[in-house]
């Protein structure tokens, strides 16, 4: 399933949810089998799972990792901090490389920004 298609897109969202409802429920083999394979169909992680896969490979639960991230300010309300974000995936993927070093390779090779 491609994320470009835009038919997919209420699927994948479905199937992500049903990952988050695992890892919520402890189930975390299940969400990341999910999330796993969600990255690999689509490595340019339009749905953002390579931190869903990474915060459960550091033992975390949504609540905390959700807490973590939120916006601390009023006109982000409810929203992620996408800096933040993206450095803590820059500075702690390297350590999980089953998960994230072909994905990093990927991406340099394609000159995109990580």
């Amino acid at each position: 399933m491609m994320w470009g298609w835009m038919e997919n897109r209420h699927l994948m969202r479905a199937i992500e949810r049903y990952a988050f409802l695992c890892w919520q429920k402890g189930d975390t083999e299940e969400a990341l089998t999910i999330f796993r394979n969600f990255l690999r169909v689509n490595p340019n992680d339009n749905q953002g799972v390579r931190n869903y896969i990474l915060a459960i490979r550091m033992g975390m639960d949504i609540d905390k990792w959700e807490k973590q991230f939120l916006a601390d300010n009023p006109v982000q309300d409810g929203a992620l901090d996408a800096i933040k974000l993206h450095d803590w995936f820059k500075n702690n993927a390297k350590k999980f490389p089953d998960d994230f070093n072909w994905l990093l390779k990927k991406w340099k090779k394609e000159d995109l920004i990580y």
